[in-house]
């Protein structure tokens, strides 16, 4: 029944939601092949569209840059991994963060965004030496949804590179 129910899916386009609504499956004997079912296709999910225990995919480690002057930059997957088909659909993982600035002093505000509201990461006064890295006491993930920004706000040119990976390629079977 399951199985019936998802039949035109591939795996990267069933969501949580679609996998918690295909079928009224109530707790008897009787829904035990339903229950395995579930089951299957739930770790099918887990499995093809995950690197395994949940770490970012080892090809998708990239390390990334761009220049800021009073300027703000959004942090996207479909920007990061733009060859991929449905990066637009990608759970990513910032894992870290500098910045650097050759003259005077930058100010930046690292925030998840959703386009209407910002939540501050991190802000980061910056002169010429030596570097500020971010410490992430946690990964930070983002979606196309749910997006890392980056300020620059003194009005002065800085470097801003990023370690980012690829946590799950589409989906989102839990």
């Amino acid at each position: 029944m399951a199985f019936n129910n998802l039949k035109t899916k591939r795996i990267r386009e069933v969501t949580g939601k679609q996998l918690a609504g295909v079928s009224n499956v109530f707790v008897d004997t009787t829904s035990k092949s339903d229950f395995r079912e579930i089951s299957d296709i739930k770790g099918s999910i887990v499995n093809g569209i995950t690197f395994t225990g949940g770490l970012p995919y080892p090809d998708s480690l990239v390390a990334t840059g761009f220049e800021l002057s009073n300027d703000t930059q959004d942090v996207k997957p479909s920007t990061l991994y733009s060859t991929e088909t449905d990066s637009d659909g990608f759970l990513c993982v910032l894992n870290g963060l500098s910045v650097m600035t050759s003259s005077g002093t930058s100010v930046v505000k690292v925030t998840l965004s959703d386009g209407s509201s910002d939540v501050i990461i991190a802000a980061l006064s910056v002169s010429t030496t030596p570097d500020k890295w971010l410490i992430l006491d946690q990964p930070i993930y983002f979606t196309e949804d749910l997006y890392v920004k980056v300020h620059e706000l003194a009005t002065n040119t800085c470097q801003v590179d990023l370690a980012v990976g690829i946590v799950s390629r589409g989906g989102n079977p839990q």
